[in-house]
């Protein structure tokens, strides 16, 4: 699958800065490639089973459990890897770098998106967020109320607009430190940033001078962002922010021009197109694609009339989509990704793109393509596949699909007097319960638990009626230490 090439995962197993002499997890263990493949693959596999808890993804609950996890991995296997999951070296990168933690990783994967796939001519540019919330000390964490994960990690995009396929990203760090590319199409230090970033991502996705129109919204365009894309053989349009430099005043709101509702008042300059149209509200925008044409919208009557809008406006409303299509396919089956760490949910968030963006793909190349839920499937059945060096978990481990003949029902469980050995002189002994007594080892001189009574099908000593209850109806009945 196209996702086992495009992932590549730079793991440390010292985990950095952590003292895994202190942690609860087992003595550490270096990780095959067989294993890795194992754990990317029940991370996927999180995705299409929806739990709220890491823990019940390994639960022994009848109702719940889920046997395929335990079965290629153990939980405190998987917790130990992801625990210990690094994507550089702490000691040797440069924490100079905001994005230090995952630096490599995106760097290589933003690449990879560019060289899978050349987009088709419509682009949408916006933003999404990597949601994280609680992040006290990152300092790049923004708020968009308008966003459905309101906290987070800003991303630059650029997707296609029809497919939303993602065609490269960048960060939001912050300051002077943020990431441009307008040296690759040689854009004045003068423009604005917003120009920066517009024109700086398309020319490192190679998206300049060949012909494409590009959607966006009203926070980055701008009369000097238009020109700029114009000579740069490159379309725009977008809604536009009433007191923008270089806007007619015509179509300012202070010009005192009031319109009613469905009329339409533009101006132009050159290929530039401003155009202001009264729907329920006041609308702006501009373009350099479209003329001042109206079109009629044959599905949609108001008042028995048909309705009629800017063609600008049609085609904004119908390709300015990619980024939020992109978003969809990735929350359809978003990996379990709660986490401390900032850098471990924006890792999730990479790699579910990587998903995302692979499955996009095997639609483009393959007549009868399965839903996105089996394609997720098939990847996690090939990554296990293609690891047959998985140790899996260990051979003493119980197996969830074998049910405890003490668990079932249809057995005559009840308490009766333990049977005395033969020719011994008590006839009703006493004997170890198996619930509450702890090992004699760990024991430290507390008494142990002797009732006389049993259950007449198991022939195994219990205390009535809690250690009797427990023992016939939990999976885990043995008290924790």
């Amino acid at each position: 699958m196209a996702v086992a090439t495009m992932v590549t995962v730079v793991f440390n197993s010292l985990g950095g800065a952590r003292d895994i002499s202190r942690a609860t997890f087992p003595v550490w263990k270096d990780v095959t490639q067989d294993e890795m493949r194992a754990f990317l693959a029940l991370i996927i596999a999180t995705g299409l089973v929806k739990k709220d808890d890491l823990d019940k993804f390994w639960s022994t609950d009848s109702i719940i459990c889920t046997p395929f996890f335990s079965t290629h991995m153990s939980l405190k296997r998987f917790e130990n890897i992801l625990s210990n999951l690094h994507l550089v070296d702490n000691n040797d990168d440069d924490k100079t770098d905001p994005l230090f933690k995952v630096r490599p990783f995106f760097v290589h994967l933003r690449q990879k998106f560019v060289d899978a796939y050349s987009a088709g001519q419509n682009l949408s540019f916006d933003e999404a967020t990597c949601a994280v919330k609680g992040q006290g000390r990152l300092r790049f964490k923004v708020y968009n109320p308008k966003k459905p994960a309101k906290f987070g990690i800003k991303i630059y995009e650029v997707c296609e607009s029809e497919s939303g396929y993602l065609s490269s990203m960048n960060v939001y760090t912050g300051g002077e430190a943020e990431e441009t590319f307008s040296s690759l199409a040689g854009v004045s230090e003068e423009c604005c940033t917003t120009t920066k970033l517009v024109v700086g991502l398309l020319a490192y996705c190679g998206l300049l001078n060949k012909g494409h129109h590009v959607y966006l919204d009203n926070y980055y365009v701008s009369p000097d962002l238009f020109d700029e894309l114009h000579l740069l053989g490159t379309g725009a349009c977008g809604t536009v922010r009433t007191n923008r430099k270089e806007k007619p005043d015509a179509i300012k709101k202070k010009a005192g021009i009031k319109l009613s509702q469905g009329e339409t008042i533009f101006r132009q300059r050159d290929n530039l197109l401003a155009l202001r149209h009264m729907d329920k509200r006041d609308v702006h925008m501009l373009s350099t694609i479209h003329d001042a044409n109206l079109v009629t919208l044959s599905k949609k009557v108001h008042a028995g009339n048909p309705i009629v809008k800017p063609e600008v406006m049609v085609q904004y409303v119908k390709n300015m989509g990619g980024v939020y299509l992109s978003d969809q396919l990735m929350k359809n089956y978003a990996c379990i990704r709660r986490s401390v760490k900032w850098w471990r949910k924006f890792f999730m968030h990479l790699f579910c793109a990587t998903l995302c963006n692979s499955y996009i793909l095997y639609k483009k190349t393959v007549r009868n393509p399965v839903d996105h839920f089996q394609f997720r499937s098939q990847i996690v059945k090939s990554l296990l596949l293609a690891a047959p060096g998985n140790p899996g978990p260990s051979s003493s481990g119980r197996k969830l699909s074998e049910v405890p003949e003490r668990l079932n029902r249809n057995f005559p469980h009840f308490p009766k007097y333990c049977e005395p050995k033969p020719g011994a002189k008590r006839q009703k002994p006493m004997r170890d319960c198996v619930v509450c007594n702890i090992p004699k080892s760990s024991r430290n001189g507390c008494k142990r638990t002797q009732p006389s009574f049993e259950c007449k099908h198991c022939k195994v000593p219990l205390c009535i009626p809690e250690c009797f209850e427990a023992f016939h109806t939990k999976l885990e009945y043995k008290p924790r230490n």
